[in-house]
């Protein structure tokens, strides 16, 4: 997956957290709050020290 693909997981996976601590679901809503957790911080190790996405590999192509 790509940084983009991640960064829009880890947004559904928010809302859906939160729909289902609205409904009173407050287990379920735990757990989908360490996925989305889990997801933010894979977009920010995809990062450089910029903030700008490394090349393949994780490499940091930049001179």
């Amino acid at each position: 997956m790509t940084v983009r693909q991640l960064s829009i997981a880890a947004t559904v996976l928010g809302v859906v957290a939160v729909v289902l601590f609205v409904l009173g679901q407050s287990t379920l809503g735990v757990v989908f709050i360490l996925l989305s957790g889990g997801a933010w911080a894979l977009t920010q190790f995809g990062k450089g020290p910029s903030g700008q996405s490394r090349g393949p590999g994780g490499r940091d192509d930049r001179p």
